[in-house]
């Protein structure tokens, strides 16, 4: 298993990036690797998934290769003006950095081994980028993603939608409800447009996350627009220590004939 900084400049933020990737270099896995995106919460940053749980080893057992970007505060959406000097996070994720990563590194190129996922802002932004993104994703992993901005009442948000000053980034809402910043109405979208496939979904969030209300009704809506929703409810709140605890589970999701020859000590 390698561990590895990439510093790169990117035409879309205008600016030299970092990420990081787990590469199972050492584990005897066949190439080209599965590609898992990992995004980042709020007020996090391009370590949070390594130093917060045990992305490396786990990702490495299941012959996966990881890239985590750096997304800031960005909620992985355009910041500013289109044209303007910060640039849109989610084209980097979803097209800059995957074909970066694919042209550097022995990493799959196809739809069916390349995933996205995210814990919180970053749930988002990989629910999002999933949705808008159907022909380059198949499978999207969701921890306590922070979807609330459109299926919370205003004054739920104006409780608990205001840890960095988010909410601005949305505003108003309700011009914004029929667009791309809201995952229900591109869930809605796609599942007009029978001849393209629906990326399959994980969604795991704490009984105890003031989240857990929101994400039901957004897993709702996903299983009625006729995408494969595995969702629950677990114990846990809204922290990393939730993400270590449910970790496995959600990479085995992912790839189900990567499982053979692990260790047993697997948490």
């Amino acid at each position: 298993m390698a561990v590895v900084s990439l510093d790169f400049y990117s035409q879309t933020l205008h600016r030299e990036v970092p990420c990081r990737l787990v590469l199972p270099l050492d584990r005897g896995g066949s190439k080209p690797y599965q590609l898992l995106v990992l995004l980042h919460g709020l007020q996090c940053d391009v370590n949070s998934w390594i130093y917060n749980t045990r992305i490396s080893r786990f990702a490495a057992e299941r012959n996966f290769a990881v890239v985590m970007p750096a997304g800031d505060n960005s909620w992985w959406k355009q910041v500013g003006p289109e044209g303007g000097p910060i640039g849109d996070y989610g084209h980097y994720v979803s097209h800059e950095l995957v074909d970066t990563v694919r042209n550097l590194l022995p990493v799959a190129c196809d739809r069916a081994h390349t995933f996205i996922g995210g814990f919180s802002m970053g749930g988002y932004g990989a629910l999002r980028l999933g949705l808008m993104n159907p022909n380059r994703f198949s499978r999207i992993l969701l921890f306590a993603p922070a979807v609330h901005f459109f299926e919370e009442t205003p004054e739920a948000l104006a409780q608990n939608g205001q840890v960095a000053g988010e909410l601005s980034l949305f505003e108003p809402l309700e011009a914004h409800r029929n667009t791309d910043l809201n995952p229900r109405w591109l869930a809605h979208s796609l599942s007009e447009k029978p001849s393209t496939p629906k990326p399959q979904i994980w969604m795991r969030v704490g009984a105890g996350d003031w989240l857990a209300h929101c994400d039901s009704l957004i897993a709702d809506a996903l299983v009625q627009d006729g995408f494969s929703v595995d969702y629950a409810q677990v114990d846990g709140i809204h922290s990393w220590n939730f993400v270590q605890d449910n970790l496995v589970e959600a990479l085995d999701w992912l790839s189900p004939d990567s499982l053979a020859n692990l260790d047993d000590d697997r948490h």
